[in-house]
């Protein structure tokens, strides 16, 4: 249903932000992955989604937020704040 899609989910390393990733992912749209946590276990996280529902999953950390800006501009048209209201930071 969401082929062709990126979502790309702010929070999505743990929490109701994975559930959410991972509900995208379960309906075909590639999934940008950003939040907080240690490299190895974003890596498995990250290829775990990808292998279980066949689509592309990319992290973007706290050094990549200007490529979020250009996703959004660019046409990405699934995005969620998944870290709610209560955002530490600007995105």
């Amino acid at each position: 249903m969401l082929r062709g899609k990126v979502a790309i989910v702010t929070g999505s390393t743990s929490g109701i932000g994975v559930g959410m990733a991972k509900a995208f992912a379960a309906e075909g749209a590639d999934v940008v992955l950003n939040g907080f946590g240690e490299a190895p276990v974003l890596e498995q996280l990250r290829k775990d989604i990808a292998k279980e529902h066949g689509v592309k999953v990319t992290l973007s950390g706290d050094d990549q937020r200007g490529r979020i800006h250009t996703a959004e501009g660019e046409g990405a048209r699934l995005i969620d704040r998944g870290c709610g209201g209560s955002c530490p930071r600007r995105f």
